[in-house]
């Protein structure tokens, strides 16, 4: 659930929202990463501004970068899902086809 949304007021006097999440929830292992992330690319494509609270040192927030870092999170999540499941199926004695030779051409 996003929250890191503050009321403002555009050039005209009109009321409008900025996302100004917190530099960790746009960290990979943050409860809200994928969501963070979702917004934050959405907004960036239609040309709004974010506003990252302590963003600090040398990071690169353009769009390219935060899509690359989500990719990899993805990535890395996907990749330890399956290692789980192998690892359970190999403690309940099953394994995969592959590991049993099932799977193989002669």
């Amino acid at each position: 659930h996003i929250t890191d949304v503050r009321h403002a007021r555009d050039c005209a006097g009109e009321d409008a929202y900025i996302f100004t999440p917190h530099a960790e929830a746009l960290k990979p292992g943050h409860p809200s990463f994928v969501d963070n992330m979702v917004l934050f690319h959405r907004l960036w494509r239609a040309r709004v501004p974010v506003i990252v609270r302590e963003a600090r040192g040398r990071i690169s927030w353009t769009p390219a970068v935060m899509r690359r870092v989500t990719k990899q999170y993805r990535e890395d999540r996907d990749n330890d899902a399956k290692k789980k499941a192998q690892d359970a199926a190999q403690k309940r004695g099953g394994g995969s086809g592959e590991e049993r030779g099932e799977d193989m051409e002669e």
